[in-house]
């Protein structure tokens, strides 16, 4: 039998999962996206995703190829699923590619964070956001998010235990947004380190609070020290946004409590 493969786009809460990469002992979403079409298909299969996402992080997008020797049609490979994936987990579309098609690099990857302007967020949007008691001056984030603009040096903003080889990430674009009752943080770069958009955000609200000053956040990765940055923000409020890919074309995600909620976009 021939082998295929396909392009997964696919959303999931970060809950029930311990990140993005297999690993033993855990339940992360690779290691249940392939016992899910393994036992459908009843064959071997591969997993490969865009990106990474810690243990507790959303996506609302995410995009992997899936590799096995079968003869299903993309259609069967989005619906056949259904019964058989884990809860939390929502393959929305499946197409076929050709057996050279890998999704990464990617061309961007973009990041969202919701903060809650209270310290106790409403009980249904808890999963999906973090909370705080601090008032926070929007000027101040926004200026201090100038400065974790462009490529550079981010070991500062670098959680321990990160494995990537080097710490030189290219940061498109940082904007805080303020949404009436939350905040919303947006990131848009080509790659990030372990825990980096959290301790961005977390370094930001310092900003924000007065703990620091904003031109604090240039000399804080000059220094590259992560003592000197931020905490690292609670993970339930993070969404991996959206991955643009090389020559991708514009597709539908299904929305998120966000999208719904007034003020959201």
């Amino acid at each position: 039998m021939p082998e295929k493969s396909y392009r997964l786009d696919l959303q999931y809460h970060g809950a029930p999962f311990a990140g993005w990469q297999e690993q033993p002992g855990a339940t992360a979403v690779q290691g249940s996206l392939k016992e899910s079409y393994s036992e459908f298909l009843g064959v071997f299969v591969e997993v490969e995703g865009s990106a990474r996402t810690d243990a507790g992080v959303h996506a609302r997008h995410q995009i992997a190829l899936l590799r096995a020797e079968t003869n299903v049609p993309a259609r069967a490979i989005h619906l056949g699923i259904l019964p058989y994936q884990r809860e939390g987990m929502h393959v929305f579309r499946a197409v076929e590619v050709a057996n050279t098609w890998r999704p990464r690099p990617a061309l961007s990857r973009e990041y969202r964070y919701f903060l809650w302007k209270e310290a106790d967020p409403p009980l249904f949007l808890r999963p999906f956001t973090s909370g705080t008691n601090c008032e926070l001056d929007l000027a101040r984030m926004v200026e201090a998010a100038g400065y974790l603009e462009g490529e550079q040096d981010f070991t500062s903003l670098r959680a321990a235990g990160c494995t990537a080889r080097h710490a030189i990430r290219r940061v498109e674009r940082v904007d805080v947004i303020d949404r009436g009752p939350y905040w919303e943080f947006r990131v848009i770069g080509n790659a990030f380190l372990r825990q980096m958009v959290r301790i961005m955000v977390g370094t930001l609200v310092n900003a924000g609070s007065g703990k620091i000053e904003p031109a604090d956040v240039g000399r804080i990765l000059e220094k590259k020290d992560r003592a000197l940055a931020g905490p690292t923000v609670p993970p339930q409020g993070l969404f991996l946004w959206r991955i643009a890919l090389e020559e991708d074309e514009e597709i539908a995600i299904p929305p998120t409590v966000w999208e719904t909620t007034p003020g959201g976009n």
